[in-house]
């Protein structure tokens, strides 16, 4: 029943996205002009800030395989990297967390000792927990900044707290320079509304690379702040490229 069921669930999650992107293609005239229009202010971003953006992305990168490593206990720091890397190059081409499956293959196969399905399922368990403390963070951070500083607990927390804590403040510092490529004003508050929105989006990756998610929730967050339509989705066009290239 159950597998019956989570098949179902996966067709029409499979059809959605397909019929939004027919939407897409066969009357693109419902978003030609916005979305040109944010194109067209991209090249006016800031170089320096977005180069800035791709480093803080590549830091988030290694710190949240860090934290997969710690959760693990595997001995090389490179092939947990490797492992890490397959999974989020799987995201970026396929949907529904894809790679999160594959990421989970990878890591239980290396796992030492001999529950290694087990060892890296609670490495998935934890770090979605952890991270999803970090989030609750940034929103409490929203409305009283003083917030933040409770990420610099994590690390008393244990290892697995502390990498994925480094890894949200990493992604805040990637969207904040991104934000500030693009102009948008009071950037790191952007940041702290922006990455819980990514994060929510998430939750619904019915495209490969959650392409036009990512980036409607973030242009959505956005003009909830006042920011207007064109820099709101050159911030969201421009967050997806770089971290998809990253």
């Amino acid at each position: 029943m159950l597998r019956e069921v989570l098949d179902r669930r996966t067709i029409l999650l499979s059809a959605a996205g397909l019929a939004g992107v027919a939407v897409l293609a066969l009357m693109p005239q419902l978003f030609r002009d916005q979305v040109g229009e944010a194109l067209v202010a991209l090249e006016d971003a800031s170089t320096g800030w977005l180069w800035l953006a791709a480093a803080a992305f590549i830091a988030a990168l290694f710190c949240s395989a860090s934290a997969w490593r710690a959760a693990t206990k595997l001995p090389d720091r490179l092939d947990a990297y490797a492992r890490y890397g397959v999974g989020s190059l799987v995201n970026s081409f396929v949907p529904a967390h894809a790679g999160d499956a594959v990421r989970l293959a990878l890591f239980a196969k290396a796992s030492p000792g001999d529950h290694k399905c087990l060892t890296a399922g609670k490495a998935l368990a934890g770090v979605a927990v952890a991270r999803l403390a970090c989030v609750g963070v940034l929103l409490l951070a929203t409305m009283k900044p003083i917030a933040l500083v409770l990420l610099l607990v994590a690390p008393a927390l244990g290892r697995v707290p502390m990498w994925v804590a480094a890894a949200t403040v990493a992604r805040v510092a990637a969207a904040a320079a991104v934000a500030a490529a693009v102009g948008v004003p009071a950037p790191v508050l952007t940041a702290l509304l922006v990455v819980p929105a990514i994060d929510l989006a998430g939750l619904f990756a019915i495209t490969p690379g959650n392409v036009g998610l990512k980036s409607g929730a973030i242009a959505l967050a956005l003009q909830a702040q006042g920011v207007d339509l064109t820099t709101a989705l050159s911030t969201g066009i421009a967050f997806h490229a770089v971290e998809t290239l990253v």
